[in-house]
């Protein structure tokens, strides 16, 4: 998960990207959902950054439509 990952490295990596997209399941990842290919899905791509931007850990997660749900809140000044 996410959360252990961000736990046992905070200390290693100085920035995280994330990429949010929707995209048709692939066959293969369908399978392992256990949904039918090119079920609408949600793609979560997250990027971890060290010193000087060196790339240390990438990780891809899809999650069928019905089973994401993202939210956000932004307080303006």
């Amino acid at each position: 998960s996410t959360h252990c990952i961000s736990s046992a490295a905070s200390d290693v990596y100085k920035r995280q990207n994330q990429e949010f997209s929707a995209t048709p399941i692939a066959a293969s990842i369908a399978r392992q959902l256990q949904v039918e290919p090119k079920t609408a899905g949600f793609v979560i791509t997250r990027r971890y950054y060290g010193s000087g931007g060196v790339l240390l850990l990438a990780t891809i997660t899809t999650f069928p439509h019905d089973k994401m749900k993202y939210s956000m809140s932004l307080n303006v000044a």
